[in-house]
């Protein structure tokens, strides 16, 4: 929704349940743009969000897709420090349920099997602090913070060094890989059509 309040002026938006776009009259759009939106949903609502976004693009419409991944080794670590954020924002993990980051073939089978030719454009990294989120962000406490620096400093070691956890200045920093990926919506109907 604090997302939604800051779309600039002109731009067209929806507000609705990803989960079911069907339940709104929507005309099919060209192009479809998601930041760090999917993750967010549960592993097993993640396919039915992409097939919904599917429906509501054209023949050939293209879907930009720029989230966090997983690389390979440290999903299950990146996961539960990602859920751990998430219960301290408050998140209703009964409702809501705990995201999930997908490795970088988990996207592209996610996409592919939603009915996109995929292809990843571009990867970058995230550099964040832990006091970004405590901050102008608002999306956790300093006391939480502090849980949050204790936790990532505590990281495994494949963690540690995949993501460049460290101290710097009195700062505990991060580096989230992000990949972008391009997705076309097929006109080849898929299998289950």
């Amino acid at each position: 929704e604090g997302q939604l309040s800051r779309t600039p002026e002109g731009i067209f938006t929806v507000n609705a349940d990803a989960r079911d776009l069907a339940a709104v009259s929507l005309s099919p759009f060209d192009k479809g743009f998601i930041r760090y939106g999917i993750k967010e949903f549960r592993a097993e609502e993640q396919p039915t969000v992409l097939s919904q976004i599917n429906g509501v693009l054209k023949d050939s419409g293209v879907l930009v897709v720029a989230d966090m991944v997983a690389p390979e080794g440290t999903k299950d670590w990146l996961n539960e420090h990602h859920r751990q954020k998430q219960r301290f924002e408050h998140r209703n993990i009964e409702r809501d349920g705990e995201c999930h980051i997908p490795t970088q073939e988990e996207w592209m089978t996610l996409l592919e099997n939603a009915g996109f030719e995929a292809s990843v454009d571009a990867m970058y990294t995230s550099r964040v602090t832990t006091t970004q989120w405590a901050g102008k962000a608002g999306q956790i406490s300093d006391a939480q913070r502090m849980e949050m620096d204790r936790l990532l400093l505590q990281a495994p070691d494949l963690a540690k060094s995949t993501f460049n956890i460290r101290e710097e200045d009195g700062l505990v920093k991060v580096d989230y890989p992000v990949i972008i990926i391009r997705a076309v919506k097929s006109t080849v109907l898929l299998n289950n059509e």
